[in-house]
């Protein structure tokens, strides 16, 4: 549980069923996050929040608030690794020190490509 009382966990099994496929459960609803790779310099990223139906219009309102901070976090996470992208693709930076995402993100492309094949020769 987090410090406002609301369980979390993100599903494990959700990686199990696809790499690109991340699953997050909240108290009332769940985020389902998909991110397709297109090529090299684009990713697709679908958001789908499902929630239950509110009991009141207090819980209405809190759904909207919980979408606004999702979007929020994703708009901000999303921007750092956009701007990541940018720098290392310009050349600006001729090293960098990958982090946690970074292996992550090639485990899923390795993954992904074993699923596949691999791409065409231009």
């Amino acid at each position: 549980r987090d410090v406002t009382g609301v369980q979390t966990c993100a599903l494990p099994i959700s990686t199990w069923l696809s790499p690109s496929l991340l699953l997050v459960a909240f108290g009332g609803f769940y985020v389902e996050i998909h991110h397709v790779p297109v090529d090299v310099d684009h990713t697709i990223y679908e958001v789908s929040q499902c929630v239950r139906p509110p009991r009141s219009a207090t819980e209405r309102w809190a759904q909207e608030v919980a979408t606004s901070s999702l979007q929020a976090g994703l708009l901000e996470d999303l921007a750092t690794m956009e701007a990541t992208h940018t720098m290392m693709k310009s050349g600006a930076k001729k090293a960098f020190m990958p982090q946690d995402q970074e292996f992550l993100i090639r485990w899923t492309h390795t993954w992904e490509q074993q699923f596949v094949g691999a791409y065409p020769e231009a």
